[in-house]
């Protein structure tokens, strides 16, 4: 059974094999479906530009303890719009473990960390503290899944920047 308040404070998500029930679902978003950002045609008229630009964050703990109840995070995002209409941005997220070394549930924070993008959103750099980093994984389907293992340490802050450009 599914109570109201549970429903409206969108907690709640299923998964049906019957076409019916599943579609309802997905009417009223509570199938957990990513939605695809598109531009509203009611807002945007016919002769006017626009660019459906979004960062979707999505994190995986992996670690075997609860460091992600200690864990703050926080987000910047920068863009700007070239004279050529290419969109670059940078998007900032830092990391901040607040768990103590060796106290039980804390511990380092291990994190599959992935970035949705619009499509054929081309990575420009990423950076872990100021850092380079090389191996990275990156897919391209409905969005551009860029994919990276952030470990945190106890009482430390780790940031990640990953410049991108939208629309080759």
């Amino acid at each position: 059974p599914f109570s109201l308040t549970t429903q409206t404070q969108r907690q709640l998500a299923g998964y049906f094999q019957d076409d019916i029930i599943q579609n309802v679902f997905d009417e009223y978003h509570w199938s957990g479906r990513q939605l695809t950002p598109t531009c509203i045609k009611s807002v945007v008229s016919a002769n006017e530009n626009c660019v459906a630009a979004y960062v979707f964050p999505v994190e995986a703990n992996l670690g075997v303890n609860k460091a992600n109840a200690y864990m703050r995070r926080s987000y910047e995002l920068n863009t700007k719009v070239g004279a050529d209409g290419r969109i670059e941005s940078e998007f900032i997220t830092k990391f901040s473990n607040s768990s103590i070394k060796d106290v039980f549930p804390g511990g380092p924070y291990k994190n599959y960390y992935q970035i949705y993008l619009p499509p054929n959103t081309t990575i420009l750099s990423v950076q872990k503290d100021n850092s380079f980093v090389s191996k990275y994984d990156i897919e391209n389907t409905n969005y551009t899944r860029f994919g990276y293992l952030v470990e945190v340490p106890e009482s430390k802050t780790v940031a990640l920047t990953v410049c991108y450009r939208d629309w080759e």
